[in-house]
């Protein structure tokens, strides 16, 4: 079993990664395959919208550090990801990559029609963290509602 982790927060060495890296370790220990990735290593292009990728089935708007992930995301048979919360948000480089999974949605009709994913039928799971310093939910902003609600659409519970 192969496990991507991934850390949407911009500083080295923090909660976010600290936890991910503990997340990372229990899943070694259990024997699966580890990866540790944060998006702070990689230039992604905030998704412009442009939809070429659903014709493509990969961005072709842009050649950057998200096309070294696509491969990591289609291998792994389960993905970490967290983010801190900033300004009750996931971070940017966070909601760049998550906006930069479109390519994995496969639509049987035009817009707004169904859809299904390239993963759908694979046994993936995800977990989705946030980490926060604020002590009460309603003081957290929506982080975790962001990241899950858009996850659950790329069939990987």
């Amino acid at each position: 079993m192969k496990i991507l982790g991934l850390s949407g927060s911009p500083r080295a060495g923090g909660n976010t990664d600290t936890l991910l890296g503990a997340l990372l370790a229990g899943a070694a220990s259990a024997g699966a395959e580890t990866d540790a990735v944060h998006l702070r290593d990689y230039a992604i292009h905030p998704c412009t919208g442009c939809e070429r990728c659903r014709k493509d089935l990969t961005c072709t708007r842009f050649m950057d550090g998200m096309h070294l992930l696509y491969a990591k995301i289609e291998a792994a048979d389960g993905l970490i990801i967290g983010s801190p919360t900033y300004n009750y948000n996931i971070t940017p480089e966070m909601k760049a990559f998550i906006d930069r999974l479109y390519p994995y949605y496969r639509f049987s009709a035009e817009r707004p029609g169904p859809y299904s994913s390239l993963f759908q039928g694979r046994d993936r799971k995800a977990l989705v963290f946030s980490v926060a310093e604020q002590t009460t939910p309603e003081e957290r902003g929506f982080p975790l509602r962001r990241c899950s609600g858009r996850l659950r659409r790329w069939d990987l519970r």
